[in-house]
């Protein structure tokens, strides 16, 4: 089967906000796949899934989301208000032709999924949530008493590292230790997640002692890691990807949400959860937990032997567990 080529494009919303996004059209009528990244990457870390799927004749298409990578980098955490975003992605299906879609969310882009899912239901298939499950409309992430939850049932604050993304000397900080960084979000130890990362301070620790933890992973590759050091090494590059962890943290979407019933915000097509029973922070049970009681039209879900990055570290199993779903087995 011959290797499929990758057609990077770009698109212009009417704002005037450009998206870069990478697309190969469907085959003999199948189905195209929507791919949305998460926190801190790119359209790169599913290169293993664009390329399995696409080589099936099923269309592929992955957006770099705006803050990331070769798209937009406002610095204005109002520019990460939710609702309009998801208008932008729906103008890009357009511009290719696409009523519909598979989508599949990864981290951020699970959150991201949930709410273009909400706010454009009839133009998805299907959806599939990795490593995050889904986010009901209107549910309002209270930080502080997760972590309080957390904190005295593990030990360990789960999104403690959010208070350090919304501060702010975050963004300068981590770009001056850009390095380690990398080192610590795709580290090939994921049982380090819960004291370096996660845990209110670790994070900031870990970065401000300089900490790296060497070469790239067994599932990671070097050129993976250049290219994101590239992306991420260019000016505000990291103050515009913080910008999703401002827009909760500071209520940018709090007005478009006002008065939405989370529990009215079930999904009506089927859906999959892959989550990675090595992943200290967002564990493949709490995903499924989140996200069962609105998938009133079906839910298959597996745990990987993975931390985090799912799509990357059990790439085989999540391709196969993918096109068994959007076949419809």
């Amino acid at each position: 089967m011959a290797a499929p080529t990758t057609c990077t494009k770009h698109f212009t919303t009417e704002a005037g906000t450009t998206y870069t996004y990478d697309y190969l059209p469907a085959k003999g009528g199948n189905s195209t796949v929507l791919f949305l990244h998460g926190f801190p990457s790119t359209r790169d870390d599913w290169h293993h899934q664009f390329d399995f799927l696409s080589s099936a004749g099923y269309g592929v298409i992955a957006p770099d989301m705006l803050g990331f990578g070769d798209s937009d980098r406002p610095t204005d955490p109002a520019a990460f208000r939710t609702k309009p975003l998801t208008n932008d992605i729906i103008s890009l299906l357009d511009a290719e032709g696409l009523d519909s879609v598979v989508g599949v969310g990864h981290d951020y882009g699970s959150d991201f999924l949930s709410r273009l899912y909400y706010y454009h239901q009839d133009r998805f298939e299907r959806l599939a949530f990795l490593s995050v499950g889904y986010s009901p409309a209107g549910y309002r992430v209270d930080v502080d008493a997760i972590n309080a939850a957390s904190l005295a049932a593990s030990g360990f604050t789960q999104f403690g590292y959010w208070y350090f993304m919304d501060a702010y000397d975050g963004a300068p900080v981590i770009a001056e230790n850009l390095e380690s960084f990398y080192s610590i979000i795709y580290t090939p130890d994921a049982a380090s997640w819960p004291s370096s990362f996660a845990h209110i301070g670790g994070l900031r620790s870990w970065l401000t002692n300089g900490t790296n933890i060497g070469p790239v992973a067994s599932w990671d590759t070097q050129a993976h890691k250049d290219n994101w050091m590239r992306l991420f090494g260019r000016d505000d590059a990291m103050e515009s990807a913080l910008g999703i962890y401002r827009r909760l943290m500071r209520g940018i979407n709090a007005a478009d949400e006002a008065g939405l019933d989370p529990a009215a915000a079930t999904v009506k097509v089927p859906v999959l959860v892959i989550g990675g029973s090595r992943d200290a922070v967002t564990p493949a049970a709490w995903a499924v937990a989140n996200t069962r009681p609105f998938a009133v039209a079906g839910i298959q879900h597996y745990a990987v032997d993975a931390g985090h990055w799912v799509q990357m570290e059990r790439a085989g199993e999540v391709n196969s567990a993918l096109l068994a779903f959007v076949q419809g087995r």
